[in-house]
């Protein structure tokens, strides 16, 4: 899948799909934690799982930073985020 497309839209609109939002891989461990660009927060909860944390750009890939691997290292790194992503249905 071609994650650049969807970084543009939520750049540009503020949005992302359900169906994308199902297959975000979750990122826990990094190797270069400066190189993650946050694109927003989310907090989003469907039938099966609870999104709450940030959608992040690393590597020209999307990635989802739940919101207990941000809390270990805020410390280190500070992410000023004021924009929420919102999930549409399509």
């Amino acid at each position: 899948m071609l994650w650049i497309n969807i970084i543009n839209q939520i750049k540009e609109e503020g949005t992302i799909t359900k169906r994308v939002l199902k297959i975000v891989p979750l990122l826990r461990t990094c190797s270069n934690w400066f190189a993650v660009t946050p694109l927003g927060k989310i907090n989003y909860s469907s039938t099966i799982t609870r999104w709450d944390g940030f959608l992040v750009e690393f590597s020209n890939q999307l990635f989802y930073v739940d919101h207990k691997t941000y809390e270990i290292i805020k410390n280190q790194i500070k992410w000023k985020v004021k924009n929420e992503i919102k999930v549409i249905q399509k």
